[in-house]
């Protein structure tokens, strides 16, 4: 469903502080601003869409430190 899968997302870009619209599962300008505002602030191509390079940003940003990884810590 594709109304779940942005209500998701905007919940993930409020948590880390890039939406601040109410999420209700909806694609307009608010969700397209905070993709491109995630995306300057990872230094990624400012398109507003939502693609695999951003998801991977995404991921990064809001699961930080508990992203796996074979270095050593």
């Amino acid at each position: 469903d594709a109304s779940l899968s942005l209500g998701k997302l905007q919940t993930v870009l409020q948590e880390a502080g890039f939406y601040d619209g109410i999420v209700d599962g909806r694609l307009g300008p608010r969700i397209t601003d905070a993709v491109r505002r995630l995306q300057m602030s990872m230094g990624l191509p400012r398109t507003g869409t939502f693609d695999a390079l951003t998801y991977a940003a995404l991921s990064k940003q809001v699961l930080g430190a508990r992203l796996p990884s074979l270095r050593p810590r």
